[in-house]
């Protein structure tokens, strides 16, 4: 029964850290609470470095031409919702389209 029963809490625990409704062991500390600058500190320490973001062009090759849809140039993030955002996820299908295209020319020259 006690095998059982300490199976289940641990079960509850560890779904409950998953979760996030209780805080993962290794970012509790020891030490009375600080700042709340001080406790992010603490936090961070323990958290994995994030790798520096890639460069637009490496993350969308179709950046080398300009984009027929919303008339950004060559280097330049495509935007929607009539210029004021910049699309940082992707960009237009037809500037794809253009960059393949121009792609294909160039290996037949």
């Amino acid at each position: 029964m006690i095998p059982v029963l300490a199976t289940a809490a641990l079960v509850v625990i560890v779904t409950a850290m998953l979760t996030g409704h209780i805080a993962h062991p290794r970012r509790i500390t020891a030490t009375t609470p600080g700042t709340a600058a001080e406790d992010r500190a603490a936090i961070e320490e323990h958290d994995m470095p994030k790798p520096p973001p890639e460069p637009d062009f490496v993350r969308f090759p179709a950046l080398a031409v300009a984009c027929p849809t919303c008339g950004s140039q060559p280097g330049q993030l495509c935007t929607s919702h009539s210029g004021t955002r910049q699309r940082r996820h992707d960009v237009h299908q037809t500037r794809t389209a253009a960059w393949r295209a121009a792609q294909q020319t160039r290996s037949t020259q």
